[in-house]
């Protein structure tokens, strides 16, 4: 063989090489969405639906249950592995939460939904019943639904090639038959009230410096009295944003009973964020038709950018995704009905079933899984460090059969004087695949309501100097 040919195979080799690594690199990455991804139906009414998206939707509120609709479809022409998506809920703050904090989680195929005039349009029709506290205070929180499938991104010799994408969706729970946040008992109580309905922040996330436009829709509830002399202030005790214009204050001339308006005015956010739920306090003044005064307040939470997020762009693809239709020993309910740890003789059982994304021939035996606490979770938890292998087992479901997962599960000693609340623990999983170690987190809610209030230690204690790190992802309305 001539050097001439050597030299051309040894070039062609080179060329494969370069091709199988961009292909398999592909296979294996995960991008956010910016186009070609799933789009709201904002034009169309879906069972459990007050409005289309375009009108203003607000998740309806009933039997201590917020029903959350949200109709995704594809834009554009894009195939989605066995066209189903993962979606799962993430709450803003876990603090004055109306929400009885659970994991939800569930797969969502694609349907074909009759619209009118014997239309049909298919749609990722995604539904989750968050329940409700019994004592939950009144206001408007933000709810960020996180959507997680494949989609095709060419064919190759070898098979097609998929890309993971990741979307998140915020909608907002308003909460109009609570208790009055601010505690208000004195003022008459009569039929002349301000609703606050609806709230819109543009940007939706708001970074360090950014001006933002925030659009709120008040209600006259009353059924026969109109309300004038209306102003509408606005600030944040912080400093974390100030108003742009108007000093802060809107006037209104009248609105009529049961009719709304719209209010717009913009504030820019500091160079910083130096806590973890900021909050714009609308302060409402205004007459009835015989003079009497009235004042409401309301709360607008601002989610806010985190100062250590990267930008979008390529991440690593996850190796694992919860299983979420089974109930396992140990747990009560499986995460796509809302999962909560157990609590019993001072230990939370933290249950996680993993199913692997890889091939057969990558999956992993077995993972290494670890236990991360947050700050100020001393309070709660017996500060220890938690860590175990774990193999791919068949393991019994409640519900009948088997189902072959990776079953993390620890018991984390929890403090015999503990606060309550809602605290996140993040479980680390880690292990080697297709060559390299990888690493995926999962945050799981441990809810406490045996133990201490925490506006008792508030009062015997000093103030912790410690500030947080979790910054929220929201907009509310309390």
């Amino acid at each position: 063989m001539s050097n001439k040919i050597k030299w051309l195979l040894h070039k062609i080799l080179i060329v494969i090489l370069i091709l199988s690594s961009m292909a398999n690199f592909l296979s294996h990455t995960r991008v956010t969405a910016a186009s070609g991804g799933l789009i709201i139906d904002t034009e169309n009414i879906y069972p459990n639906m007050n409005a289309p998206y375009q009108d203003g939707y607000n998740p309806k509120v009933e039997d201590n249950k917020a029903m959350i609709v949200l109709p995704l479809y594809q834009d554009g022409v894009q195939v989605i592995q066995g066209e189903q998506i993962t979606a799962s809920v993430e709450y803003g703050a876990t603090t004055d939460t109306p929400f009885v904090v659970k994991q939800y989680e569930k797969k969502i195929s694609s349907i074909a939904v009759p619209l009118t005039e014997g239309q049909m349009k298919m749609v990722y029709l995604v539904n989750f019943d968050l329940d409700l506290k019994e004592n939950r205070k009144n206001g408007t929180y933000p709810v960020n639904i996180r959507i997680h499938y494949k989609k095709l991104n060419i064919e190759s010799a070898t098979g097609p090639l998929y890309i993971e994408v990741e979307q998140v969706f915020t909608t907002y729970i308003v909460i109009n038959d609570g208790v009055d946040p601010n505690g208000n008992t004195n003022q008459p109580q009569e039929p002349v009230t301000i609703l606050l309905e609806h709230c819109q922040i543009n940007p939706e996330i708001v970074g360090p410096g950014e001006t933002f436009q925030v659009t709120a829709q008040i209600k006259n509830k009353s059924k026969t009295k109109p309300i004038s002399n209306i102003k509408v202030s606005y600030e944040n005790a912080e400093g974390t944003f100030l108003p742009t214009t108007n000093l802060g204050t809107l006037y209104l001339e009248r609105i009529e009973a049961e009719q709304s308006v719209s209010v717009e005015f913009s504030m820019k956010a500091a160079s910083t964020f130096t806590i973890n739920q900021p909050k714009i306090l609308l302060t409402i003044e205004y007459e009835d038709d015989k003079g009497t005064k009235y004042t409401d307040t309301e709360s607008i939470y601002v989610a806010i950018q985190n100062q250590e997020e990267e930008p979008p762009g390529e991440i690593p693809a996850n190796i694992f995704e919860i299983e979420t239709k089974y109930t396992y020993e140990g747990m009560e309910t499986p995460y796509e009905e809302g999962y909560v740890p157990v609590i019993k003789n001072d230990k939370a059982t933290v249950i996680l079933p993993l199913i692997s994304l890889l091939d057969e021939k990558d999956k992993m035996k077995d993972l290494t899984a670890s236990v991360e606490f947050g700050e100020l979770h001393n309070k709660v938890f017996q500060m220890k460090t938690y860590e175990r292998k774990f193999s791919l087992k068949s393991l019994d479901t409640k519900e009948g059969g088997k189902q072959s997962v990776y079953g993390i599960r620890f018991e984390l000693d929890l403090q015999k004087e503990r606060m309550n609340g809602v605290y996140p623990v993040t479980i680390s999983v880690r292990g080697e695949a297709e060559g390299q170690m990888r690493e995926q987190r999962f945050t799981i809610y441990v809810i406490i309501e045996d133990g201490l209030d925490p506006e008792d230690e508030e009062e015997e204690e000093e103030p912790s100097p410690l500030t947080p790190k979790i910054i929220l992802k929201a907009c509310d309305i309390t």
